[in-house]
């Protein structure tokens, strides 16, 4: 997580937990430092916490924590979020493949319109499974996770992605 999304999230359980003894302070200077270095603690804790989860995870921790979290708190919110979409991505990537499979001609419809929009992103369906070659999973699931993140169409998001290829 950075630096900044630390400091959002810092913020939100200040406003939740305004009476967590790390947010009481002597004076302006004293909650100044307390929170710089429960910033720095927090962001060196948690570098694999991907921005776009932390909000949400956050948000768990908020309706389930009568107390100022710890960061294994946190963390284990943040976890299940992150296993949440890469199981979506995973199941959407399976779907897709056997639609592709199973179903010549009907792909768009089994596959469903969330799968069907990342396949058109990544070039259709001969991008996504190349004639002789193995199914693109590693960009479909970059692309799938692209689009949730930056609530972007799938679209924009496989052309972000496109120089990762």
């Amino acid at each position: 997580m950075t630096r900044e999304k630390t400091m959002e999230i810092i913020e939100l359980f200040a406003l939740a937990y305004p009476y967590a003894e790390i947010f009481k302070a002597e004076s302006a200077e004293d909650l100044r430092r307390k929170q710089t270095a429960l910033i720095t603690i927090w962001t060196a804790a948690l570098p694999d916490v991907d921005d776009w989860v932390a909000v949400p995870a956050a948000r768990i921790v908020l309706r389930t924590s009568k107390f100022m979290p710890s960061i294994a708190e946190f963390k284990e919110a943040a976890d299940e979020l992150q296993s949440h979409q890469d199981a979506e991505a995973r199941e959407a990537f399976l779907r897709a493949r056997d639609a592709i499979l199973c179903f010549p001609g009907k792909e768009q419809k089994v596959m469903g319109p969330r799968a069907w929009t990342v396949v058109q992103a990544m070039g259709g369906i001969e991008a996504f499974a190349p004639e002789g070659k193995c199914f693109d999973l590693e960009r479909f699931e970059d692309v799938y996770k692209a689009m949730l993140r930056n609530s972007k169409t799938a679209l924009q998001a496989g052309k972000a992605l496109e120089g990762r290829k």
